[in-house]
This record gives structure tokens, sequence and C-alpha cells, in this order.
């Protein structure tokens, strides 16, 4: 029973971080600041409460001490729970707009132009390929 009740738990903790942990990121970030962050957090507090918890309760004398550290564990996490923001239904910052049709598509695509962007994309198109002549298609698109 007490490992059903964990593995409760566990699922729990596993089916809403796998949902909320990219939403925290950017989309031109989320794998890099995603993979970094988890696995500095993982390593630096999941590898090392064995070392803490066993330090308290030699300090303290307390065999209790490991249930407190959980519980200021947990209270971190309740209050980081309280500075999330919902993203159910909303695109992820950083994502392309959300479409229905390929007409909206498009029109998304023609606002989405601007004098800016096509001159970076032109700058970009001069560094990747030097020798080669840039083409203007804003007739085109717009």
């Amino acid at each position: 029973i007490g490992c059903l009740v964990l593995g409760l738990l566990l699922v729990i903790f596993a089916g809403t971080s796998a949902a909320t942990l990219p939403a925290l990121f950017p989309t031109r970030l989320r794998y890099g600041a995603l993979s970094i962050s988890f696995n500095i957090s993982v390593s630096l507090f999941g590898g090392t409460t064995p070392l803490v918890a066993s330090w308290l309760v030699a300090t303290t004398h307390n065999t209790l001490v490991p249930a407190y550290y959980l519980m200021a564990a947990g209270v971190v996490g309740l209050v980081a729970t309280f500075f999330l923001y919902e993203t159910a239904g909303k695109p992820l910052r950083g994502s392309g707009p959300m479409v229905e049709t390929e007409e909206e598509a498009r029109t998304a695509v023609a606002e989405s132009r601007t004098e800016a962007g096509r001159r970076a994309r032109d700058v970009w198109l001069r560094l990747r390929h030097p020798r080669a002549q840039v083409h203007r298609d804003d007739e085109e698109c717009d």
C-alpha cells in the first residue's frame, strides 16, 4: 500500500511537470533552458539530499529531520506554483500564431512581414550566401 501511495505521488508529479516545465520558457530557448535548468537543479538538490539529510540527522540527533526537509521543499514548491501562469488553450510564448484555415495562415504571415524583418532576412541571406544576389520579393508577398 505504501508503494502504491508513493507511485501515485510520483505519477502526479511526473504528469504535471511534463506539461508545466516547457511552458516556463519561450520557444526559441525552450530545449536548452529546460535541459540546463532541470539537470542542474536535479543534480544540485536531488544529488545532495541524502548527504544533507544524513548530516542533519547526525547533527541534530533527530530522525524526523529528513521529513522536515521534505516539508520545507514542498512549501517552496507550493509557493512556486502561485507564480506560474496558466497556458491551457493558449499558444506558448514565442510560438507562432494558431490558425484554423490556410487563409488565416496566409493572412497571419502577410501581417507579420515587416520592413525590419525583411532587412534581417536579407542580412542573413547575405551572410549565408555572400556571392548570391538577394532578391526582394516585397511585391509578391504583399
